[in-house]
């Protein structure tokens, strides 16, 4: 009996969490602007639905951020890991790209 209701615990809680999984997968709002940080500080504020590309200024490289199609992404750095670069895109709402190196942070929102 102990062993069935093991058995029974473990199935709900896998389903309650493949359940909670896919909730906020899908639950996902896309995102409208992009603030870009530099120390803190908001320096830019780009249209997510406006496609360009800018130059920002970090504490040790310039960095090339692209916005196409409603995503963006950080296309060059000059920091020595590319963690940046390698993000690859985003396009979700609080979805946040950071160069610590270059002290920059760039962050989705909705308005």
């Amino acid at each position: 009996m102990k062993r069935r209701n093991d058995i029974i615990l473990i199935i709900s809680i896998l389903l309650i969490s493949l359940i909670l999984f896919f909730f906020f997968s899908f639950n996902k709002a896309k995102g409208k602007i992009a603030y870009i940080y530099h120390n803190e500080e908001i320096i830019m504020r780009l249209d997510l639905n406006i496609d360009k590309e800018v130059k920002v200024t970090g504490d040790i490289s310039d960095m090339i951020i692209i916005v196409n199609e409603g995503k963006i992404h950080v296309e060059y750095s000059g920091c020595s890991n590319q963690i940046c670069v390698n993000e690859g895109e985003k396009e979700y709402e609080n979805e946040v790209i950071t160069c610590l190196p270059n002290h920059i942070i760039i962050k989705i929102c909705e308005e």
